[in-house]
C-alpha cells in the first residue's frame, strides 16, 4: 500500500504541476469522491496521497499558478440608461384605438430591456401595448423591432413593461403604444409639451383598435398625422450597454509573471466573446498585449480561454503593475446578457464603442467608468533575479586589449543559487550559461573576447523569468602597429658612433614610441618617422614600434 500511495502521489504531481491552488483542491475533492468509490480507499489514505502531492509540489515547484483580475461572480444587473421622456405631465388626448409614436435618439449602442410609461387607468388588465420601430430615414416610423407586448399598467404610477431584449445601434427610433379604452375608465398616457426637438405621430382617432397587430412596416401601412412641435408622451425605454462595446476592467498584477497561461470569463448566457489584455497608461488601457479570437460560449459559468489559442500564442515576462482585462460580447442570434457585472470604483472600468471583432492595437478615446466585470488571468509568478554589476577588465564601461594578446577578464560581482547567467556579445551567446551560487562572484575568465558590447542575462531556473545585469561594458580589440626602417647611414670612420636608423611607424594609434633593443627601452616622440642617432658599428639593433594603446609591432631586425 505504501508503494501504491507514492505511485498515486507521483501521478497527482504530474497532473497538478501547472494547476492553480483552487484547481488543485477541486481535483482533491474529485479524488476523494472517486477514490472511495472506485479504489476502495479510505479518506485517510486519499488525504495522505493529496498531502504528499502538495508537499512535493511545494518542494519541486516554487511558483504555483496565480490569478489577477476579478474572480467573484457578479450579476446581470447592469448600469441602465433611460432614453425617451421620463417626466409625468397632464393626461394625453388620445385614449385608445390610436397607434401613437414618439421619436427618440440614442447616441450609443444599447440593448433595450424594458419600456416605462405613466398611465392613468384605474382598472382592467392588458390595457396597453408597446413596441419599438426604427426610423425610415425620412423622420417617420419604419420597421417594427419586435412584436408588440401587451401589459397592464398601474394607475397613476410609472410602470416598467418587460420586452424582448432588443439591440439598438446608435440612431433614431420610435416608441409606439396603443391603449385599451374598453374598461370602465379610459386609459391615458401623460403628455408633455414644449420639449425641444420632440416629434410625435399618430393614426386617426378610432382607426387603430387595440386588437389590431402592430404593422411590420409603419411607413407603408399607416397614414400618420404629426402632433404640434414639442409634444411628447411620457414613455421611454431602458437600455443596457453590453453589445457593441469593448469594455475593460483594471487588474493589478502583484508579482512578476513569467508567463500568462489563460484568461477566464464568466458568462451568464450563451453567446460569443472575445478577450484581451492591455497595458496601462495614465489610468486607462493603452497597448494591446494579447487577444483571443472569437469564442463560442456553449454553457453558462466560467469559461477559460488559453493564451496559446490567441495572438500572440505566448505572453511572458510581465512586470508587476496595472493591466486591463478586456472583453467584447455578441449574441449567437437574439440579444443576450452574458457578461458578469460588479460595481467598482471610479476609473476602474473603461470602454470604447466597437463593433464585434479584433481589438484595436491601441485603446484610444476610451470612457472611464466604475464598471467591473468577472474576468481574470492565470499566470505563473516568478522571482526576478537580482541585478549585479558586470565588468570587463575591471571597468563597468569599457576595456580593450591588443590583437593577439591574452584578452580581458569579464566578471559578475555576485550571483544567486537557482539562477543561470548567460554572457552575451550583442544578441549572441558566449559559451554556456553558468549556474550561480548565492554570494559568489562569477568569473567568465580572461580571454581574447570578440569586440562588442557585453551583457549578462540571468534566468530563474524555477520560473523562467529573466533580468539583464547592470552595466554593458564595451570590449575593443586594438590593432597592432607595424614598424619599418625607412633609411639608415653607416658610421663615417672605424670606431665612430655617428650611424643613424630612421624608423617609420604605421597603423595602430599614434603617437608612437620607438625601440632599437626589442622593447627593453622605449623612446616617445611625436615625430614619425623617428631618427635614432649615435649608433655604432657591429651592433645588432632590434627595431619595434609601440602605439598610444600600448600595442607593439613585431620585431624587425
Amino acid at each position: 500500500m505504501k508503494f501504491f500511495t507514492f505511485l498515486l502521489s507521483a501521478c497527482f504531481i504530474v497532473i497538478m504541476y501547472n494547476k492553480s491552488i483552487s484547481q488543485i483542491f477541486s481535483y482533491y475533492r474529485l479524488a476523494i469522491n472517486r477514490g472511495i468509490k472506485k479504489l476502495s480507499l479510505s479518506v485517510k489514505q486519499l488525504s495522505m496521497i493529496i498531502a504528499l502531492t502538495i508537499f512535493s509540489l511545494l518542494i519541486t515547484k516554487q511558483n504555483f499558478a496565480q490569478t489577477f483580475g476579478l474572480t467573484a461572480q457578479g450579476t446581470t444587473n447592469y448600469p441602465q440608461t433611460n432614453i425617451g421622456n421620463t417626466q409625468t405631465a397632464s393626461p394625453g388626448s388620445n385614449a385608445g384605438n390610436t397607434l401613437i409614436f414618439d421619436q427618440f435618439t440614442t447616441t450609443v449602442p444599447l440593448t433595450a430591456i424594458s419600456i416605462g410609461t405613466f398611465g392613468t387607468v384605474s382598472s382592467g388588465t392588458n390595457n396597453i401595448k408597446v413596441s419599438i420601430y426604427s426610423d425610415n430615414g425620412s423622420n417617420s416610423p419604419g420597421t417594427l423591432q419586435f412584436t408588440e407586448v401587451s401589459a397592464t399598467v398601474t394607475a397613476n404610477s410609472t410602470s416598467a413593461i418587460s420586452i424582448p431584449l432588443t439591440y439598438l445601434a446608435p440612431g433614431k427610433y420610435w416608441l409606439a403604444f396603443n391603449m385599451n379604452n374598453s374598461s370602465s375608465s379610459t386609459n391615458y398616457v401623460t403628455k408633455s409639451s414644449g420639449i425641444t426637438g420632440a416629434v410625435r405621430m399618430f393614426t386617426t382617432a378610432g382607426s387603430f383598435t387595440f386588437s389590431t397587430a402592430f404593422p411590420t412596416n409603419a411607413s407603408t401601412s399607416l397614414t400618420l398625422s404629426t402632433a404640434a412641435a414639442g409634444t411628447e408622451d411620457m414613455i421611454y425605454f431602458v437600455g443596457v450597454p453590453i453589445q457593441g462595446y469593448a469594455k475593460a476592467t483594471q487588474a493589478t498584477l502583484s508579482a512578476f509573471a513569467s508567463s500568462i497561461t489563460s484568461v477566464s470569463f464568466y458568462a451568464s448566457a450563451l453567446g460569443h466573446v472575445r478577450l484581451g489584455i492591455y497595458s496601462n497608461s495614465s489610468g486607462a488601457p493603452s497597448t494591446k498585449l494579447w487577444e483571443s479570437g472569437d469564442n463560442t460560449i456553449t454553457s453558462t459559468g466560467l469559461n477559460i480561454i488559453n493564451i496559446s489559442t490567441g495572438t500572440p500564442t505566448t505572453l511572458t515576462n510581465l512586470s508587476s503593475g496595472t493591466y486591463w482585462l478586456a472583453w467584447q460580447w455578441s449574441p449567437t442570434s437574439s440579444p443576450t446578457l452574458g457578461p458578469s457585472y460588479t460595481a467598482g470604483s471610479s476609473g476602474t472600468g473603461n470602454y470604447i464603442i466597437q463593433a464585434y471583432g479584433s481589438f484595436p492595437s491601441s485603446w484610444t478615446g476610451g470612457t472611464a467608468t466604475a464598471e467591473n466585470w468577472t474576468e481574470y488571468a492565470t499566470y505563473v509568478a516568478c522571482t526576478v533575479p537580482t541585478a549585479y554589476n558586470l565588468t570587463a577588465g575591471g571597468s563597468s564601461t569599457a576595456a580593450s586589449y591588443c590583437s593577439g594578446g591574452s584578452g580581458v577578464d569579464i566578471q559578475l560581482s555576485n550571483s544567486q543559487t537557482g539562477v543561470n547567467y548567460q554572457l552575451k556579445v550583442g544578441s549572441a551567446s558566449v559559451g554556456s550559461a553558468v549556474g550561480g551560487t548565492t554570494g559568489s562572484v562569477i568569473d567568465f575568465g580572461t580571454s581574447a573576447y570578440a569586440a562588442g558590447t557585453y551583457t549578462v542575462v540571468a534566468t530563474n531556473t524555477s520560473g523562467g523569468c529573466t533580468a539583464t545585469m547592470t552595466n554593458s561594458p564595451i570590449v575593443t580589440v586594438n590593432a597592432n602597429p607595424s614598424a619599418s626602417v625607412s633609411a639608415q647611414s653607416n658610421i663615417s670612420c672605424s670606431g665612430g658612433s655617428d650611424g643613424t636608423i630612421t624608423i617609420l611607424g604605421n597603423g595602430g594609434t599614434s603617437p608612437y614610441s620607438y625601440s632599437v633593443n626589442n622593447g627593453s627601452t622605449w623612446t616617445s616622440s611625436s615625430s614619425n618617422p623617428y631618427v635614432y642617432t649615435g649608433l655604432v658599428a657591429n651592433q645588432a639593433y632590434q627595431i619595434r614600434v609601440k602605439d598610444s594603446n600600448g600595442c607593439a609591432s613585431t620585431l624587425v631586425h
